[in-house]
């Protein structure tokens, strides 16, 4: 009962917006930002002679966020499996 208590006082704080993750390379860094579309727009901006390729990568991650989402729901045995990873061939 203690416990519950002092979790009713916890209050969220949302981790800046903006950039909460960063991947640093040696020439350039990143920071992960919330929302698919801003990082995806922050990409284009920096790589603008990539679009083609920032493009193929969301879709990809698209396609693979559907996957594993519906992967909580693969009936088992081998048969399942096979018939999940046909439906879902970007996890191959």
């Amino acid at each position: 009962m203690r416990y519950i208590r002092l979790l009713r006082n916890v209050t969220n704080c949302e981790l800046d917006p903006d950039g909460f993750d960063r991947y640093i390379f040696p020439d350039y860094e990143f920071r992960l930002c919330k929302g698919k579309e801003r990082a995806k727009q922050r990409l284009m901006r920096d790589f603008p002679n990539r679009e083609k390729e920032t493009n193929k990568f969301f879709t990809m991650l698209e396609k693979i966020t559907k996957a594993v989402s519906e992967s909580m729901s693969v009936q088992s045995g081998r048969l399942g499996s096979l018939s999940f990873l046909l439906k879902h061939p970007v996890l191959v």
